[in-house]
This record gives C-alpha cells, sequence and structure tokens, in this order.
C-alpha cells in the first residue's frame, strides 16, 4: 500500500453523463440547471483510496439538479470549501461550516448552484466500530446518529485543509494523515448522536426559497407559475427571483421547466416496457406541445427525447 493513497481517476468532463458514469463508487444522475456551452469543462472529479478511506473531491461549474445514491455499504462525510453559498441539501439549507454524512441507503437530494465544490471521506461501519472501540466510545445506533453535524472549527479547518492537499497530490497526504482527520471527523459525528443542532436562522429571500422548493418538490408533475409560488412563499416576485438566482442560477421559471425535463429524461433512461412512448412520458410531466417540448429538451440534454428513449438498451 503506498503511503501516498492509490489514485483512482482524476479527469475532466464536458458531459454531466459523462462525469456520473465515471465517479466510481457513487450512483449519480444529475440533470443540469443551465446549458454549458459547446466544448467548455463542466466538471472535474478527483478520486483516491488512502488505505480504508476512500476520497473523492468534484468541481462541477453548472447548476444542477443533484440525485442518485452514496457508495454502497459505506458512511460519507462530505464537506465544503468557505466560499460555497449555503447548500439547498435533503429539504434543508446547509452552511459550509457543516458536515454532511450520507448512510448507505440515504438519497442524494440537492440542489447547486454553479461552481460546486465539494470533499468526500468514505468509510464503513467496521471502521466506524474499531474507532468508538478504541476511544471507548458507546457507539449509538445509526439512526441517531446526525445527517449533519458541525465540528470544531479547526478540526474543520484542518480536514479542509487536508483534502485540499489530497487533490494537489501534495506530500502531506498520506494515508496516515487521511486516517487520522477521519478517525476525529468520526469521533465528531458519533458524540454528536443525539445532539440537536438548532435551526439556522433563515433570511427573507432563503425562507422563499425553501417554500417554494418545497411546493415544487411535493408536486412534481404540477405546472406552477412564478405568482403562485409568490403567494404560497407570501414575498415578493422580485425577492424570489433573486433568491432563485442566488442561490441556483436561474429564474424560478426557468428551474421549473428544467425540474419537469429533468423528470421527463429520467422516466425516458428508466422505461420499463418497450411500449413507453415519448409522448406519454412528455404529457405525464405536463408538457403538451410536442415540438416545444423537443426543442427545450434538446437545449438541456445535448440530444433528442426519442435519442434518450432509443438509447435506454
Amino acid at each position: 500500500m503506498s503511503e501516498q493513497g492509490n489514485l483512482l481517476l482524476q479527469t475532466s468532463f464536458a458531459d454531466v453523463d459523462h462525469f456520473c458514469d465515471a465517479a466510481r463508487l457513487w450512483d449519480l444522475d444529475f440533470a443540469p440547471l443551465a446549458k454549458s456551452p459547446d466544448g467548455d469543462i463542466v466538471a472535474d472529479l478527483f478520486q483516491a483510496r488512502y488505505g480504508q478511506v476512500d476520497f473523492g473531491s468534484s468541481v462541477i461549474r453548472s447548476a444542477l439538479m443533484q440525485a442518485g445514491a452514496p457508495p454502497a455499504k459505506r458512511h460519507t462525510f462530505v464537506l465544503l470549501p468557505p466560499t460555497m453559498n449555503d447548500l439547498w441539501w435533503r429539504h434543508q439549507f446547509v452552511s459550509n461550516n457543516n458536515i454532511l454524512v450520507f448512510h448507505e441507503g440515504a438519497d442524494l437530494n440537492c440542489l447547486s448552484g454553479p461552481d460546486f465544490n465539494n470533499f468526500c471521506l468514505s468509510i464503513d461501519e467496521t471502521y466506524v466500530e474499531r474507532v468508538a472501540e478504541r476511544e471507548h466510545i458507546r457507539l449509538p445506533a445509526l439512526h441517531r446518529r446526525p445527517e449533519v453535524f458541525r465540528p470544531a472549527p479547526a478540526l474543520y479547518a484542518r480536514a479542509l485543509h487536508l483534502a485540499q492537499a489530497c487533490v494537489l497530490q501534495a506530500s502531506e497526504a498520506t494515508v496516515s494523515a487521511v486516517t487520522d482527520i477521519t478517525d476525529h471527523l468520526t469521533v465528531s459525528w458519533v458524540l454528536h448522536a443525539g445532539i440537536h443542532q438548532g435551526a439556522r436562522h433563515e433570511r427573507a429571500h432563503e425562507r422563499a426559497l425553501r417554500q417554494s422548493l418545497e411546493l415544487i418538490g411535493d408536486t412534481p408533475h404540477q405546472q406552477h407559475t412564478v405568482a403562485e409560488l409568490c403567494r404560497i412563499a407570501g414575498t415578493s416576485r422580485r425577492t424570489l427571483e433573486t433568491a432563485f438566482r442566488d442561490h441556483l442560477g436561474v429564474s424560478p421559471a426557468a428551474f421549473m421547466k428544467l425540474r419537469r425535463l429533468s423528470g421527463a429524461r429520467q422516466d425516458l433512461k428508466r422505461r420499463t416496457s418497450n411500449s413507453a412512448r415519448v409522448g406519454d412520458i412528455m404529457a405525464r410531466h405536463g408538457f403538451s406541445h410536442v415540438g416545444q417540448f423537443a426543442t427545450d429538451y434538446r437545449a438541456a440534454f445535448g440530444e433528442r427525447p426519442s435519442d434518450t428513449l432509443n438509447n435506454v438498451n
């Protein structure tokens, strides 16, 4: 085993789907919220193994709807750099001084703005048990361990510094260093079990965005107007427009259309019957004009709906 760890993948992508296909260990399904210019790099991916810790880092330069699943039979700590805006993750806003935790079976449900950057450390339950036993910590049941926790600022800073060193393949990014910082994060995570972390104070535009996203998420096939979102959120159109553009890089109307387009694409990619037709799937997601749907779909995903359907098998 190399003390510097084993590099698994380091590459850039001009296509989000190619990025998803290449992300080993993760089951990803990303949908862009804005089209990237042809030929531009949309994502960078780095993955390496440091002993029993799987490390990953990604930089994505397009606003995305993120879905999928984390590595199987692993717990994954996700760190966000200080330059990141608050992230809409699993129905809540998360600040960049928190650590997100994915358990096996958890779904990736996230909306990220342009220039999304993250670092991941994945370990298995045996690793957690060993750390808890060594530190004489009673290991709480998995359902009591938090999905979001806030470690001590010094620990978070150390973890971020080492994560950046891993991506740069600096000499300090060794198996022992990655293992040590992962051990400390594991202890912090376990000790946060059962601790209620107070909700962060929402600003007016964040509250409007949250209420809008909750409505849209609860009614995925229903068309909503911007005026309806403003009424539900109790805010002005200007405030809502600002909230969507600041956090997601698109207007509310564009977001709602792209979300329905993404849902249609998922159905096209996951059809269960050879009799599935583009028209049926299009109508299910609230599109009534075939030509306009095809134009919007191609603008968003770079291919026709029929291409997606025909490439399933």
